[in-house]
């Protein structure tokens, strides 16, 4: 039996992962999927019916539109894998930081799974951050190698979710027919930076221990400030300068580079609101699906599409 990495790399070179080999009849835009459409609030088809479909995906979904799923998979979101580099040969040997360190991993980088929260300054929404925050320990091998300002880049995937994993295998979660068996098909990104420390005042005009601790309740036992913390610790913002996006399966999603300064720092609240990741209920009527565009304008009260030449301000701070 083939071990599950390789079959998940099997299975992302293909357009379509399925478990039994597709019926004679199968076209990858045409599935028949009766449980899908049950999924779908209002439907109470007969589910063994072989007229039923799934959505069909008319095209890819744009940048912008992208940067939208991104920004709700960051709101979403609470942990990812945050990489750092250790120091040079010489630096690494004269720091008696890393006096336990071996020397092989000079200049080498390590990914570590930390929490984040999405939490935005100075906002009136407490959670409507694309710079998200997170906590430092001194003591750790991700606060000491991100001490002297070094580049950060913080990994975070759909997949990964717990509330994901807890609708695995249901009707809502199998939208495309295939999804549920391929992590490969769903979102990640990688957010590129620099972590900036935040003062006290910082911390309480942004509301930042209670924005983090709704996400993390139980770091207020080692978080900045807290009279049990075992560790020395402080408050951290990851500046976003670049963003990496996979959005899914090549011909399905947008793959490349967003836009950090023109997209993703003016996306409000309301923008990561009004899109829905695979999955989620609602997914299936985004625009780039069959029928979702009249779907989402009713759901927003647009009169056009993302992506399209409309007034996208409203999206925008």
């Amino acid at each position: 039996m083939l071990p599950h990495t390789l079959v998940y790399y099997i299975l992302s070179l293909t357009t379509v992962a399925y478990a039994h080999p597709p019926p004679a009849s199968y076209h990858p835009d045409t599935r028949h999927r009766a449980d899908v459409q049950n999924s779908i609030p209002g439907s109470h088809a007969d589910p063994h019916s072989s007229s039923l479909q799934p959505p069909r995906q008319i095209r890819t979904p744009t940048r912008y539109e992208s940067t939208l799923l991104a920004r709700r998979l960051l709101a979403l979101s609470s942990t990812g894998y945050l990489s750092t580099s250790f120091p040079s040969a010489q630096n690494l040997s004269a720091d008696p930081a890393y006096r336990w360190t071996p020397s092989e991993v000079a200049g080498a980088a390590i990914g570590l799974p930390e929490y984040f929260a999405a939490c935005n300054g100075g906002s009136e929404s407490e959670e409507d951050g694309g710079d998200p925050v997170m906590i430092r320990l001194r003591i750790s091998t991700t606060g000491k190698n991100s001490r002297n300002g070094g580049n950060v880049s913080l990994g975070v995937d759909w997949w990964s979710q717990e509330h994901l994993r807890e609708r695995r295998g249901s009707q809502s979660f199998d939208a495309m027919g295939w999804i549920d068996r391929s992590p490969s098909s769903l979102p990640r990104m990688a957010l590129l930076g620099y972590l900036e420390v935040l003062d006290d005042e910082e911390v309480e005009k942004q509301k930042v221990v209670q924005c983090f601790e709704r996400r993390h309740a139980d770091a207020k036992h080692w978080r900045p400030g807290s009279e049990r913390g075992a560790h020395t610790g402080e408050w951290v913002r990851l500046r976003v300068k670049a963003v990496y996006w996979v959005g899914g399966f090549g011909g399905r999603a947008w793959i490349g580079w967003l836009d950090v300064e023109g997209e993703w720092d003016r996306v409000k609240r309301e923008g990561w609101e009004n899109v829905r990741l695979p999955g989620e209920e609602g997914w299936e009527k985004m625009p780039w699906f069959e029928g979702g565009q009249e779907a989402w304008m009713e759901t927003v009260g647009v009169e056009a599409s993302m992506g399209q030449d409309v007034d996208m301000m409203r999206y925008e701070s």
